[in-house]
């Protein structure tokens, strides 16, 4: 788990598109190697931050079942975007899966969308 410690969620906006502002923790140990003195957000990091805001929403524990497209635009530094906004619509399948649309900005900067179904384990 990510959150409460990669990541905080300072603020939930529920809608047709559900918004989770997150803050995120420039001191966490995995910028020790993923770039000391330059540290960049792992892309598996970010996936694993869109899913358990999914979870938080659902209050589900659920498991990546298939990503269709994942699109990394922009890095992610935790000290020159400390603020991100993630955003993303869920939709329940027939077979009880959850198809995903989600992004994470800030501001006018994407840094990833991607599109995708989860499973509850």
């Amino acid at each position: 788990m990510l959150k409460d410690s990669y990541f905080k969620i300072v603020n939930i906006e529920d809608g047709d598109t559900t918004k989770y502002s997150v803050e995120l923790n420039p001191q966490h140990n995995v910028y020790n190697g993923h770039f000391p003195g330059e540290p960049v957000c792992p892309g598996v990091c970010s996936v694993q931050m869109i899913r358990e805001c999914i979870e938080d929403k659902l209050g589900k524990k659920l498991s990546i079942s298939n990503l269709g497209q994942v699109r990394f635009t922009s890095l992610i530094t935790p000290n020159a975007n400390p603020s991100l906004v993630v955003s993303f619509t869920v939709s329940e399948t027939e077979e009880g899966a959850y198809k995903v649309k989600a992004d994470i900005t800030a501001g006018e900067t994407s840094f990833l969308s991607l599109k995708g179904e989860l499973k509850v384990k």
